[in-house]
């Protein structure tokens, strides 16, 4: 992070979980919805966290966005087994949680 912060680049913290065959992609899939109409976090939601937490805490993210908290409402689903966190970085501009399988 102190190197992305030297250079103002873009960061990207990634929590990769096992592949998940195209067989059951449909029903990981389907459970995942299910999980968020339950208001249950999906695996890896509370890694994804503790990545916000530290970036917060070393004070990567915007003040307000600290205030308000980790976004498990803005998790947006991006591709097959994807899901993104897009935040608004105050060392850098783009900064990106991702959850991913595979």
């Amino acid at each position: 992070m102190n190197i992305a912060r030297a250079l103002k680049a873009s960061t990207t913290i990634v929590d990769v979980g096992q592949k998940i065959s195209e067989f059951s992609s449909k029903d990981v899939s389907l459970a995942n919805e299910l999980m968020e109409s339950w208001d249950l976090d999906r695996p890896g939601v509370d890694v994804l966290e503790w990545a916000y937490t530290y970036l917060a805490e070393n004070k990567f993210i915007e003040p307000q966005a600290i205030e308000a908290g980790f976004p498990k409402n803005l998790l947006v689903e991006s591709g097959s087994n994807r899901a993104e966190v897009y935040l608004k970085g105050s060392v850098v501009e783009n900064l990106n949680l991702i959850l991913r399988n595979g």
